[in-house]
C-alpha cells in the first residue's frame, strides 16, 4: 500500500515559475554575451567569410 504525501498545491505554480525564471535568465545572460562577442569578432568573420568566398570561386575557375 502506497503511503500518502502531502503536496501542496502551488508546488507546481513554484516549480514552473522558477523554471521559466532559470530560462529566461539563462537566455539573457546567452544575448549578451552573444552580443558583446559578435559585435568584436563580427568584422573579422565577414572578413573570413568573403576570403573563403573569394579562395573557393578562385580554385572552381581553375578546376575548369
Amino acid at each position: 500500500m502506497r503511503r500518502y504525501y502531502y503536496r501542496s498545491p502551488w508546488s507546481p505554480i513554484l516549480r514552473w515559475s522558477l523554471g521559466f525564471g532559470l530560462l529566461f535568465a539563462v537566455l539573457s545572460l546567452f544575448s549578451l554575451i552573444a552580443s558583446r562577442v559578435l559585435s568584436v569578432v563580427g568584422p573579422f568573420l565577414i572578413v573570413a567569410g568573403l576570403m573563403w568566398a573569394v579562395f573557393a570561386v578562385v580554385s572552381r575557375m581553375r578546376d575548369r
